[in-house]
């Protein structure tokens, strides 16, 4: 009488049992990393875009600020030194008049949906050049014009 050895059997299951195992827990793990990296990666983006809005904001103040002097200055300008990507990713400055001597600057970073919008309030008279330009170190300057009301404060990469 011959003998079925069933171990064998055994032991192929148990290894093929142990492979899928792996494979899934080793996928599900590489799966969760990815997502919590992405979502780090955009809070990160998020927290600099709040930064520099901000500080970009104060920056165009102060140069509003120097042109509310007495006698209005030739010429007044701030260099600002800013990241030229945000978590990674590139972005975009864009000036747009409210009216009143209110002005709204919006943060849009391009390849994660992250768009923060600042106001900025000009004391001076001076006028924001409504513009787009692209993040970066910038310029900020103000222009001078013959007639007060035509004075700019002017965005520009540097």
């Amino acid at each position: 009488m011959i003998r079925r050895d069933e171990r064998a059997l055994s032991s192929a299951l148990s290894y093929a049992l142990i492979v899928v195992l792996t494979v899934s827990l080793t996928a599900g793990l590489v799966l969760g990393t990815s997502s919590m990296i992405g979502e780090q990666r955009e809070q990160v983006a998020r927290d600099q875009v709040d930064a520099v809005g901000e500080r970009l904001a104060s920056t165009i103040m102060t140069v509003d600020r120097m042109n509310a002097t007495e006698p209005r200055p030739a010429s007044a300008a701030v260099i600002r030194e800013f990241p030229r990507r945000l978590g990674g990713v590139q972005y975009r400055i864009k000036t747009v008049e409210m009216g009143s001597n209110r002005w709204r600057l919006y943060v849009e970073t391009r390849d994660i949906a992250i768009n923060q919008s600042f106001t900025v309030r000009l004391r001076s008279g001076a006028a924001l050049e409504e513009t787009t330009i692209n993040g970066g170190p910038l310029r900020v300057y103000y222009d001078r014009a013959p007639d007060p009301d035509d004075d700019r404060v002017r965005l520009e990469n540097a």
